[in-house]
């Protein structure tokens, strides 16, 4: 498989990650606002707001209105629990919160992606597990010759400064 198939293949899985997550948000939505005790207090919500736009707009005392609405916030997490749902049911749950299962940030793959890019690519070549090694795995000790340890390590500290900036 090549590099750009590979790449392809986990762009796909992401797209089906994210219309996962946004489909099961949507079919909580759909779920409570079948409920008729719950689309009434949405209702009453969405008048109550646009009331309140129309009442600060003139200038007028808007707080019976914000009384009621902290009441239907009261009336409507009610509603959703005896539908076993809560508000947050109806925002997608992402893999990733950060690249939101897009696999992208700032037009950069994501650490997801590449996690995941990675142990593909390492699956497709036959390679087990994940060797992780980091500049302070270094052991200079075995180096019996001082001049040679103090110039490698001078050489190994310039290297893991430039490492650093990436």
């Amino acid at each position: 498989m090549q590099n750009g198939k590979l790449i392809k293949t986990i762009k796909s899985a992401y797209a089906l990650n994210l219309q996962n997550a946004v489909a099961a948000a949507d079919d909580a939505r759909t779920l409570a606002l079948t409920n008729p005790e719950y689309l009434d207090i949405t209702r009453e919500r969405a008048g109550l707001n646009f009331k309140i736009a129309e009442k600060t707009a003139r200038g007028e005392d808007t707080s019976a209105e914000f009384k009621r609405l902290d009441e239907l916030s009261v009336l409507s997490a009610a509603a959703l629990k005896r539908l076993h749902l809560s508000e947050a049911d109806f925002e997608p749950k992402f893999l990733c919160t950060i690249c939101r299962d897009t696999g992208m940030v700032d037009n950069r793959f994501c650490k997801c992606f590449e996690k995941k890019y990675y142990t593909a690519l390492r699956n497709l070549l036959g390679i087990e597990g994940y060797m992780s090694f980091t500049f302070a795995d270094a052991d200079f000790s075995k180096i019996k010759d001082d001049k040679q340890r103090s110039y490698l390590e001078k050489l190994y500290a310039a290297f893991e400064k430039y490492a650093e900036k990436f």
